[in-house]
């Protein structure tokens, strides 16, 4: 009898461990490895709130860039210690013109006051086709380097991307991948 008492002691002891530590963990702030109030990421701009402005670019003057924000008060970025990206790696402020499509990571820290700019931490310039057709492939003309959708040749050459096929996913690396009937976009 005591050897079953001191067997349900000894589980009820850990079973009180194991749920403090559980709810200790649940808790905490979770912050990537290597990544301590000393040290940086790769790009140098430590850790990101997660605080962001997505929009079209109307104007860039200087380092501050204002987004079309419609008939609401017009919104400013502070590029001034910004980070630049776009889909072929660094970029500058000189690659922001209007019309271009952003995000802005937002230093919450340093944006405290109500209508001032709100200043990045990083920026991605987006890149958006010209053109996007979405449709089933009539044709494939693999000597021309072009295909038929939805009645429109498309010319393929170096800049077109090519990606993975639902359901299968299997990689796409051209032309010689498609096949007449198969969905594009």
């Amino acid at each position: 009898m005591t050897r079953r008492i001191l067997r349900i002691t000894l589980l009820c002891v850990m079973l009180i461990a194991l749920t403090s530590s559980l709810g200790a963990g649940t808790h905490r702030a979770v912050v990537s490895p290597g990544l301590g109030d000393s040290q940086t990421d790769a790009l140098g701009i430590g850790l990101i709130s997660g605080s962001s402005v997505t929009g079209t670019v109307a104007s860039v003057q200087g380092m501050t860039i204002t987004l079309n924000s419609g008939a609401a008060p017009a919104i400013h970025i502070d590029a001034s210690s910004a980070k630049f990206l776009a889909d072929k790696g660094t970029a500058t402020i000189a690659d922001v013109k209007p019309g271009v499509r952003l995000t802005a990571f937002i230093d919450d820290i340093a944006t405290a006051n109500v209508g001032a700019a709100l200043r990045a931490k990083l920026i991605t310039i987006e890149a958006l086709p010209d053109l996007s057709v979405t449709g089933s492939v009539q044709s494939i003309d693999i000597a021309g380097s072009k295909l038929t959708v939805l009645g429109i040749t498309i010319a393929v050459d170096a800049n077109t991307a090519f990606g993975a096929a639902f359901p299968t996913f299997a990689a796409i690396k051209g032309l010689g991948d498609l096949a007449v009937g198969q969905v594009v976009n």
